[in-house]
């Protein structure tokens, strides 16, 4: 008979998944980097995950900097760089002016 657990330990954190896919993608090219030839996997593996962690971060940021940014679904991923890109750069202007 098994004895019931004498304490539970809950606990909450925060997870950038973006930091971890760049941490995976860095990890991966330097594995590739040290491999003998014929490890073209472990590049195109890091590529990816760079493209993941650049997707994931636009996704953190995105809403920080656009308060509808959840209606932005349906627009391509470029179309969303493109316009946290221009709204940073004017706030970067606006910044600039003020000073």
């Amino acid at each position: 008979m098994s004895r019931p657990p004498k304490a539970i330990v809950t606990k909450k954190r925060t997870v950038f998944v973006y930091s971890q896919l760049w941490k995976a993608s860095e990890t991966v090219l330097e594995a590739g980097r040290s491999a003998p030839k014929g490890y073209s996997w472990l590049f195109m593996s890091s590529a990816i995950s760079t493209a993941f962690a650049f997707e994931a971060y636009r996704n953190h940021i995105g809403p920080q900097i656009i308060a509808s940014w959840d209606k932005l679904d349906r627009l391509p991923p470029l179309s969303k760089f493109d316009l946290l890109c221009e709204i940073l750069t004017d706030l970067q202007h606006r910044e600039s002016r003020s000073d």
